[in-house]
């Protein structure tokens, strides 16, 4: 066995890299009124293991969303909902929520009006 002396630094890259490989992706959602943003994409599968991570990516890679999915503080707007495998999340407080392979989060267009 060859030994190698790796810093700290480099270790806890290596260890996010290999666990970005066994991620799989999550399947997002996003309704057609909001396809404007994520340059026509409908369906978007993004590698993440939490909510949190999840939307943090996303907002990454298509930042006019963030501000129509969630409010200053992170939070869903009550108007468009999301949905982790057609369960509503909670408003605020979900962005520590474990996601599993293939696990669908949708964001649904609430229609109002008189």
């Amino acid at each position: 066995m060859i030994r190698v002396n790796v810093s700290p630094a480099l270790t806890d890259r290596l260890v996010v890299f290999f666990a970005r490989k066994l991620i799989m992706p999550v399947s997002v959602s996003i309704p057609d009124e909001l396809t404007r943003y994520s340059d026509g994409r409908k369906q978007i599968d993004v590698d993440a293991a939490t909510i949190g991570e999840l939307l943090q990516i996303l907002f990454t890679d298509f930042p006019e969303l963030r501000c129509r999915l969630v409010d200053s503080n992170g939070h869903f707007y009550p108007y468009i909902p999301a949905f982790l495998n057609g369960e509503k999340l909670p408003l605020q407080g979900s962005s520590n929520g474990r996601l599993q392979d293939g696990e669908n989060l949708a964001f649904i267009l609430v229609a109002s009006g008189g």
